[in-house]
């Protein structure tokens, strides 16, 4: 399992945690793409009835919900996943539009969410010159017992130290 934002010490002790509760992790799976035809829950247990047969495995992840926005018609700038691409101060592509929140690529967390609204009222209401750039963002993983962290993990640190190293030499 890929634990991406955490240690390699974290990720294993994280991932022998979830098998406990009777997760089997695949790494060498491959992806194939197939058509959900039905989920359901039963005793606790996800029942899914899909186009394929076998195991299927879930990546569980988000998608913008800009389908409906017509940001063509506007012109604004999206990424291939339809995320609204922006700028260090949350603006678009398009002078005057600003994107916040789950529909731009930034981190997908609420505290994120109300940390942009906070930027551009900042900028717009408070004449101020706010951005994201340099903010601290939390990593949180809600299992059980919760895991987060703010700032580097040691592997961060080790390869920062390696690439400063690398530049001096």
């Amino acid at each position: 399992m890929n634990w991406s934002q955490q240690d390699p010490d974290i990720a294993i002790a994280l991932q022998t945690l979830v098998e406990q509760d009777g997760i089997e992790f695949l790494p060498k799976a491959l992806r194939v793409d197939t058509l959900v035809m039905k989920l359901s829950f039963k005793s606790k247990l996800l029942i899914v009835k899909s186009s394929s047969r076998g195991r299927i495995c879930f990546a569980v992840g988000r998608a913008p919900n800009t389908d409906s926005s017509n940001l063509a018609a506007a012109s604004v700038a999206t990424d291939t996943c339809g995320f609204i691409q922006v700028k260090d101060h949350l603006e678009t592509n398009i002078p005057g539009i600003w994107a916040l929140g789950d529909i731009n690529a930034g981190s997908q967390c609420t505290q994120m969410s109300l940390n942009d609204y906070r930027i551009i009222k900042a900028n717009l209401i408070d004449e101020g010159n706010h951005s994201t750039r340099d903010r601290l963002v939390p990593s949180c993983l809600f299992i059980d017992p919760e895991l987060a962290h703010v700032g580097l993990t040691d592997l961060c640190v080790i390869v920062f130290c390696l690439f400063v190293k690398h530049k001096g030499s």
